[in-house]
């Protein structure tokens, strides 16, 4: 999975900074850094989880 940017104001210049986040360069050790954060999950996603319509069948597959 990733993550979502949604803008959420109507201020020219934060939006500009906001924008201006889309040219973020990270290096390897940024990387490597990032891969050392704890993994947390907000919510379970048991509503992601159905036996028909979903590819994951239980919430272990998430």
């Amino acid at each position: 999975m990733g993550a979502s940017l949604i803008l959420e104001s109507f201020n020219q210049g934060r939006l500009k900074e906001n924008m201006a986040s889309f040219n973020l360069k990270l290096n390897d050790q940024d990387l490597l850094e990032i891969d050392k954060l704890e993994e947390k999950k907000i919510m379970r996603g048991e509503f992601l989880v159905n036996d028909t319509r979903s590819p994951y069948k239980t919430i272990d597959d998430l």
